[in-house]
């Protein structure tokens, strides 16, 4: 029994003895063999990689392959220039859709501009209106012209005997009358027609009084006017006297 397991041992040593001597070379047989097959696939990769990569040094590509860059990072120089490829059209399609808006644009300013006859019209009334006289004055609701206008004091008289010595008539010898006033003739000719505004007093129209020159008076001189009113004496002193505009119509 001793013999038998003495041998058996020794039977199991040495095959592993040979396993162990024999792994070492079927690692290196394996080893080189997958470096020739690396190395002769190398080559033919290369000149893909140059052509989809001009802009590449063909010294980096070689040393990156002698440092074992992955296949992967090969394919993603190869589409490196796919996007900016691709971004080009975009930029010629804004250039042309501008020029295309530029266009529309100069067609729009270049349309004549069409005038309407109530265009016209309104132009027309524009320049009529431009035209008009510029000294009008509105009498009762009505525009009227007049040639001047005076500041003046204007005070007021009634007909009793004490203020009208040669009676109840003007200097004209017309009959006194609302709308007679007295004036100094070297200022305002006898016989003007006058438009009388400015002062304040109930018994004489509102807006303005339309009067002639028909009288005179021995105190109405220079820019004064003497109103008559046809009233007493005492309501008449009520006017006072006043700051009025008086008007010269035509």
């Amino acid at each position: 029994m001793n013999k038998k397991m003495t041998l058996q041992i020794a039977g199991v040593l040495l095959v592993a003895i040979l396993i162990i001597q024999i792994l070492p070379v079927y690692a290196e047989s394996t080893t080189a063999t997958e470096l020739e097959e690396q190395a002769q696939s190398v080559p033919a990769s290369i000149p893909a990689e140059e052509a989809a990569n001009p802009m590449i040094n063909e010294q980096e590509i070689w040393g990156n392959m002698d440092q074992g860059i992955p296949a992967v990072m090969a394919v993603s120089l190869k589409d490196a220039d796919k996007p900016m490829q691709a971004s080009a059209p975009k930029q010629e399609e804004k250039q042309e859709s501008a020029k295309s808006d530029d266009k529309e644009t100069n067609r729009k300013a270049a349309q004549p501009v069409k005038v309407t006859t109530a265009d016209r019209k309104s132009s027309s009334s524009d320049e009529k209106v431009s035209k008009s006289p510029k000294n009008v004055i509105s009498v009762n609701g009505k525009p009227m012209t007049f040639k001047r206008s005076y500041n003046m004091k204007a005070t007021s008289y009634t007909d009793h005997p004490s203020e009208n010595g040669w009676g109840p008539i003007d200097a004209l010898g017309n009959p006194l009358k609302l709308g007679t006033v007295a004036v100094d003739p070297d200022v305002i000719p006898l016989g003007t027609k006058l438009f009388i505004t400015g002062y304040q007093f109930k018994h004489l129209p509102e807006g303005g009084l339309v009067a002639t020159a028909t009288d005179t008076g021995g105190k109405i001189k220079g820019n004064k006017v003497d109103i008559f009113l046809p009233l007493s004496q005492k309501e008449a002193r009520k006017f006072g006297v006043q700051d009025v505009q008086v008007y010269v119509l035509k």
